[in-house]
């Protein structure tokens, strides 16, 4: 699924005018989705619902910043993504309009890989890029299996697997999910944020995502430009 070179065309027009108002380098901030009282909520029903508003293909455009070990580096993505298929694309360019990387794949393996210079001595970068893709925009759904708790006004779904569990939390007065968190021992590894949810033809898309991976100790934050579909 390779980043198409009107798509990436239409990357560099939308950062041209990202530069000539307030760029994408200033630290972006979302709204959390505020917090209600859940009454008598069926977890099921909040899970199907919620899987019943997942888009299964798009393609957005969205400003990116990567902060690691005090270091920020902003960018301009271009992202498309296939749940069905479990296949995804995604471009990043510079400020400047200098292509940073270029990948493509599956849940599986990268099947394309272009990277900067500045990025290849930074081990498997491409992996790591891939990785983060995937917890992302793959697997928003915990299985039918999960143990649920509902407290604070949260309603929790984990699922566990030897050594590893995987946290689902779901609130807010649509009962979205906001938080997704991977832990291997009971020690936290990464967690993503949505935030600000919005309609798209019956399809729910977050306006700002943020991913922090603690392992690695760096946070990704990607705010949405513009879906493509």
């Amino acid at each position: 699924m390779r980043i198409s070179r009107t798509q990436f065309m239409h990357l560099l027009l939308l950062l041209s005018f990202l530069a000539l108002g307030a760029g994408c380098g200033p630290r972006q901030l979302f709204l959390a989705e505020p917090l209600v009282p859940l009454g008598d909520v069926d977890p099921l029903e909040v899970r199907n619902r919620f899987a019943a508003a997942l888009p299964e293909r798009f393609e957005t455009l969205s400003s990116i910043i990567f902060r690691y070990r005090g270091r920020s580096i902003a960018a301009l993505g271009s992202t498309v993504v296939d749940t069905v298929e479990r296949r995804f694309g995604v471009a990043c360019i510079n400020p400047l309009g200098v292509k940073l990387f270029e990948l493509s794949g599956d849940k599986d393996s990268v099947e394309y890989a272009y990277m900067h210079d500045e990025f290849k001595g930074q081990g498997d970068f491409a992996g790591v890029v891939a990785e983060d893709v995937k917890r992302v925009y793959f697997d928003l759904l915990p299985d039918d299996h999960a143990e649920v708790t509902i407290k604070d006004k949260k309603i929790i779904f984990r699922q566990e697997s030897a050594n590893q569990a995987t946290e689902f939390i779901f609130a807010g007065k649509n009962t979205v999910l906001i938080e997704k968190r991977y832990f291997e021992k009971n020690k936290r590894i990464w967690r993503v944020q949505y935030f600000e949810y919005f309609d798209a033809d019956g399809k729910l898309h977050p306006k700002g995502i943020v991913l922090r991976n603690y392992m690695y100790n760096y946070t990704l934050t990607i705010h949405l430009r513009e879906l493509m579909s």
